[in-house]
């Protein structure tokens, strides 16, 4: 039988603790030794980002052993609306409503960002990415588009076997973006998810 994973939301464990030092020895248990990023995200980032309303992050552990198996955190941004994202989305952008609302200027779309998703180097866990998506990812945002209305998620990674796997998802290499190793060449990748 599968493994089921169990997610709780970062911010309850934060109000369950209720003191932000446990929170981050808490946090700590992650280890990813492969990405430093994805290593540091959790204690560096993901409590500020909850805290001001940029991202919400979810913790996913073993049902039974209740293992620390991984985490994603997934935030709303803003994309620059041009031919390219028209094709590669499917859907057309609605001129006549931005410029009615006034909200969106130089044709930028609001969009949903993972910003990072991670699985802990101890964990035995077998296709956490696909799972993770499958079981949460994709559901979570499909229900808040139904209220927001944008159906598009989109992520940065390193090219190569990591933006692989994300095509094996389904995600379509966007655009090259500048990274702040040059070793590392960088991918926006973008997919659109449905609505049922």
């Amino acid at each position: 039988m599968e493994k089921e994973l169990t997610p709780v939301e970062l911010r309850e464990l934060s109000k369950e603790l209720n003191n932000k030092e446990a929170l981050i020895n808490y946090l700590s248990r992650f280890k990813n030794s492969l990405d430093e990023d994805v290593n540091n995200y959790l204690v560096n980032y993901a409590i500020n980002y909850e805290e001001n309303d940029i991202a919400r992050t979810t913790l996913l552990f073993d049902e039974e052993s209740e293992e620390f198996v991984g985490y994603f955190s997934i935030g709303i941004n803003v994309i620059c609306y041009n031919e390219e994202i028209e094709h590669l989305t499917g859907y057309k952008r609605v001129q006549e409503a931005y410029e009615h609302m006034n909200l969106f200027e130089n044709n930028y779309h609001p969009i949903y960002k993972l910003i990072m998703i991670g699985k802990n180097e101890d964990s035995t866990f077998k296709n956490f990415l696909h799972y993770t998506f499958e079981k949460f990812i994709w559901k979570r945002l499909a229900e808040a588009s139904k209220y927001v209305g944008t159906k598009v998620l989109y992520l940065d990674c390193v090219e190569g076997q990591l933006s692989k796997m994300y095509l094996k998802e389904g995600f379509k290499e966007f655009e090259k973006i500048p990274s702040k190793n040059p070793k590392d060449s960088m991918v926006r990748m973008l997919q659109v998810f449905n609505i049922e």
